[in-house]
């Protein structure tokens, strides 16, 4: 019991400093992107900003096949087995593999596929940067040294918006996004693989064998069809509205769904960080890894909460601030609708990543097809028949008709959610709301930041948040900000 106890502390420890540092890089990651976000939108307007978000959706699937499952295969590889990093020279070289691969299968597609040679040609450069985009990320994350991901990503956004910033001031320009794209995924690339590769023994590349090869294949099988099924849910509306509607239209309505995929990042920074430590857990306490997980759903849904109300009341403003008046007669009223698709999704998401850490692939992978259908089928009907509008209610439904199907298959036999409460962040969020729409008539940002005082008091009120809860938060930033020095945490990778 007492070892148990220990062995709790130590995970936490680990998060918090793996989150400590995520949090610190995607904070200032996410403020560099939607730099680079609202740069983009002012700069090409709705038609190119349209096709640029059209050729990332497209090659969103193909992306698949070259991340193959293999990053979290080697996650989990990595932590169950004592950080022996001889499986990380066989992973890369499949990876190199396959992502040459990807870019023949992207020059297939786009002999078929009937549209102008210009955007076929910036669809494949957007496929340029598919085979080095977080290459070595995985390795991190699975010794559980965020901060050299941390640092990948800050660089990432740095560069590319530096590129930005000089090669691209017209809608004319939108062919060299992509190559700065890139560039940006490039740079970090070569140095973490830097890092590894001096501390890895050589003669491990050497042990590379065909078995190996295949048996890493089978083990990335169920978690390809996974991946697959996800980008369906997330970028399939994307192309459906871009073969249904005019360039401009696929702009707006790109700009509005651009700000979900930013805030979504959130549950990939939180469940990044959570991972490794949910998998070691589990291997040797269940209830353990279920803790894990009740607190990264609750903390995903008190940070993400407050801002979807913003965006919902303040969509008109937000956009007027963000994207300037060329988007303000349509993105607005998709946005306040389509906003709603974060904090479902947040949930989903948490137990979709538990339920690989519980090695329930095949189980996470038959709720996937069943949502992949659904997708389906909602997104072109809704498209179809009721245009922007339509599809601004699709993202949402999805992930409130998939949250039962994870609820029959995971959350009622593991109990990882906490019911009482989600009930009390519920009163609380309804409380924020309330205030905001009385005091709506004001126009003033300043009451969006009441709202959130008023949301995080009523929260502390109802005992949603405890004083241990503020505990976490304040090692969160003392581990985001203590002085870690690269280089002895990359001699560290060796243990």
């Amino acid at each position: 019991m007492v070892d148990d106890k220990f062995e709790r502390l130590g995970s936490t420890r680990v998060i918090l400093k793996n989150l400590g540092f995520m949090s610190v890089s995607q904070v200032l990651s996410r403020i560099l992107g939607m730099v680079i976000l609202v740069y983009l939108a002012r700069v090409l307007q709705p038609a190119a900003f349209g096709q640029f978000n059209f050729a990332l959706s497209i090659i969103s699937f193909f992306s698949v096949v070259a991340v193959f499952g293999l990053d979290t295969v080697g996650t989990r590889a990595l932590c169950q087995n004592n950080h022996n990093l001889d499986i990380v020279p066989q992973i890369s070289t499949l990876k190199m593999v396959l992502g040459v691969s990807t870019l023949w299968l992207v020059l297939v597609f786009l002999w078929f596929i009937n549209k102008t040679w210009e955007l076929k040609l910036l669809i494949f450069l957007c496929a340029l940067s598919v085979p080095v985009a977080t290459f070595f990320d995985w390795v991190f994350q699975g010794l559980q040294r965020m901060q050299f991901n941390a640092f990948s990503s800050i660089i990432t956004q740095i560069i590319f918006l530096a590129f930005l910033f000089i090669f691209v001031n017209k809608p004319d320009q939108v062919i060299l996004v992509p190559i700065g794209q890139f560039f940006a995924y490039l740079v970090p690339t070569i140095f973490l693989g830097y890092i590894l590769f001096t501390n890895i023994n050589i003669n491990s590349v050497l042990k590379y064998t065909k078995k190996n090869s295949l048996y890493l294949i089978k083990q990335s099988v169920p978690l390809v069809l996974t991946n697959i099924i996800n980008i369906i849910v997330l970028q399939l509306i994307i192309i459906i509205v871009g073969f249904l509607n005019t360039d401009i239209e696929l702009g707006y309505f790109t700009a509005a769904y651009r700000i979900v995929l930013i805030l979504l990042i959130l549950e990939a920074m939180i469940g990044t960080a959570v991972f490794p430590a949910v998998c070691s857990s589990y291997v040797i306490s269940v209830k353990s890894a279920n803790v894990l997980i009740q607190q990264a759903i609750k903390w995903l849904l008190l940070l993400s909460i407050p801002p979807t109300i913003i965006i919902a009341v303040f969509s008109r403003e937000i956009v007027l601030l963000l994207y300037g008046s060329s988007y303000i007669s349509m993105v607005p009223p998709v946005l306040s609708v389509i906003i709603w698709t974060v904090p479902i999704s947040f949930i989903n998401s948490t137990c979709a990543r538990a339920m690989v850490a519980y090695e329930k692939e095949y189980y996470y992978l038959l709720i996937l097809v069943f949502i992949a259908i659904i997708t389906i089928i909602i997104s072109v009907s809704f498209s179809y028949f009721w245009g922007l509008t339509g599809a601004s209610m699709v993202p949402v439904l999805i992930q409130t008709l998939s949250f039962p199907m994870y609820y029959l298959f995971f959350i009622r036999h593991y109990a990882v959610i906490n019911w009482p409460l989600i009930l009390k962040i519920t009163i609380c969020s309804l409380i924020m709301a309330t205030f905001l729409m009385i005091t709506y008539n004001f126009h003033s940002f300043l009451w969006a930041i009441f709202g959130m005082i008023i949301f995080y008091a009523s929260s502390f009120l109802f005992k949603a948040i405890g004083l241990e809860d503020l505990e976490v938060a304040k090692e969160t930033l003392l581990s985001a900000t203590r002085k870690n020095n690269i280089k002895n945490d990359t001699n560290q990778c060796k243990e």
